[in-house]
């Protein structure tokens, strides 16, 4: 709780400290996975390239055996951002799709998911598409008055 708190304060680096502190302790699969989580957030907002990339691996490795997680969609989520990042379009539009068939999204969650996705499609050259991803997140951000995820999906 104490890391979740020091990355809402931009405290990237004092969250990581604690997250390896933590990681190095005999946790379960799931706290594992989320401190991993976690710690690619951080990694990412530091653009530490190395350490996400690091992160990212352990975390794909204990979702690739078991994806029944409460975080997995991140994990899945942020993977596919790294292949984008990385110009991997159709890796990280393929993982972002695996992301969004987990049930327990909320809309909000989908709608920044589909948005991701957008993006990649986009990247790919598959604009018609793109469009139609982004309509329809955009419709059910006003729909369900999600106004937080607009500036997201406008940017698209």
């Amino acid at each position: 709780a104490s890391a979740e708190c020091l990355k809402e304060l931009s405290k990237f680096d004092e969250a990581i400290a604690e997250l390896i502190i933590l990681l190095d302790m005999n946790l379960d699969t799931a706290n594992r996975l989320e401190a991993l989580y976690l710690l690619c957030i951080n990694d990412c907002m530091l653009q530490n390239e190395k350490g996400l990339e690091k992160c990212l691996k352990l975390a794909g490795e204990i979702i690739a055996s078991d994806n029944s997680h409460a975080c997995t969609h991140h994990v899945e989520s942020m993977i596919a951002m790294q292949y984008f990042r990385q110009g991997n379009f159709n890796e990280g539009c393929k993982r972002l799709c695996i992301a969004m068939k987990d049930p327990k999204l909320n809309l909000g969650q989908k709608c920044r998911y589909s948005n991701n996705l957008a993006s990649g499609l986009m990247m790919k050259g598959k604009y018609a598409e793109t469009g139609a991803l982004a309509e329809d997140c955009l419709s059910k951000i006003k729909m369900h008055r999600l106004d937080k995820h607009l500036s997201q999906i406008l940017d698209t």
